[in-house]
């Protein structure tokens, strides 16, 4: 059925229809419209191999990015826990350097131990909380309160580890630097070393140097810090060489030290508890330990009340004495008054 232009005015008004007049088929006004074809995903064919789509993220790419992501910042944060056995075996950790320090300067100090194969900078903390730390190493933008930093060198034999071990206490750029290996791990001898509590937040690592130096031949210092802002925690270690040189540290406690008395203690292992102690008693022992603490917790406050109620109220037989004095004193002030 074919609708003609003006017909329906036309029959209202009654005039003609033109046979001349232009005719539409009705399903014209009521095409539909074409349909938006799906976007298709990149795929890696030959073509962009060289990387021109490589910024098109596709959805089977991203979870293998986060994870590489992820990976790699674990990685920055702690290198000294990833490494293998063996790797650890031939890299030494080297503590309290200068911020300013560079891989030539360590590779010209630790060459002559052995090769080299890698220098790594690590514990930097960027002025700006989202830079990444690789980036505020190499542009030297670190935070005010960092003073120091640390890193691990790898050599290419075990022995030369042992060589750079030597070289623990030199001085570099007015620090002490700590040199350790990383197998040992981070354990204290504890007849050498000593505890100091009560530090002051702003505290180095060269200040203690000074301060218990008259004590005896340091081996390392280490003071706690803040993973984030780099600020000492108010605590820290001291090993000594000699074990002699504890005793004197000791003497030196509750000395002030910037304004703050200095809490110096021995470095004690925890005793480990029994496995007799440990084991987890079952319920019937719970429930009888519970119903003794009861009866004990009874017994108690009953012998408190009875204790409280006989210093308030003395006993009949005091009373009755207290009694007869009263009546005596009375029939005695009577008599006289008579």
């Amino acid at each position: 059925m074919k609708y003609k232009a003006g017909a329906l005015s036309a029959f209202l008004t009654g005039e003609a229809i033109s046979e001349d007049s232009t005719s539409e088929p009705i399903s014209a006004s009521f095409e539909e419209k074409p349909k938006k074809k799906a976007k298709r995903t990149p795929q890696h064919s030959a073509e962009n191999l060289d990387g021109s789509d490589a910024d098109l993220p596709s959805e089977e790419a991203t979870p293998k990015a986060d994870e590489s992501a992820a990976t790699s910042r674990k990685k920055r944060q702690s290198y000294g826990k990833l490494m293998s056995e063996d790797e650890k075996q031939k890299t030494i950790f080297v503590g309290n350097l200068p911020v300013d320090i560079t891989t030539k300067v360590l590779k010209r100090l630790f060459s002559p131990c052995g090769v080299i194969e890698t220098i790594r900078l690590r514990s930097a903390i960027p002025r700006k909380p989202h830079m990444p730390k690789k980036a505020a190493v190499i542009k030297r933008d670190l935070a005010k309160s960092q003073d120091t930093i640390i890193a691990y060198v790898k050599f290419q034999e075990v022995i030369s580890v042992k060589k750079a071990l030597k070289l623990n206490g030199n001085v570099l750029d007015g620090r002490h630097i700590q040199v350790d290996s990383c197998a040992s791990g981070k354990r204290y001898d504890d007849k050498r070393s000593v505890f100091l509590g009560n530090l002051p937040f702003d505290a180095s690592e060269e200040q203690l140097y000074e301060h218990f130096s008259d004590c005896g031949d340091i081996e390392k210092v280490r003071l706690v810090r803040d993973r984030i802002t780099g600020e000492g925690k108010g605590f820290g270690f001291i090993v000594f060489k000699d074990p002699t040189s504890v005793s004197f540290a000791l003497k030196l406690d509750r000395e002030k030290f910037d304004n703050r008395n200095l809490r110096i203690t021995r470095v004690v292992k925890k005793q480990k508890q029994k496995a007799s102690m440990s084991a987890p008693s079952t319920k019937k022992q719970q429930k009888g330990d519970k119903a003794i603490n009861r009866k004990s917790s009874y017994a108690k406050q009953n012998r408190a009340r009875a204790s409280a109620d006989d210093f308030k109220r003395p006993s009949k037989r005091i009373r009755e004495l207290v009694k007869k004095r009263k009546s005596k004193k009375e029939k005695k002030s009577y008599t006289s008054t008579l």
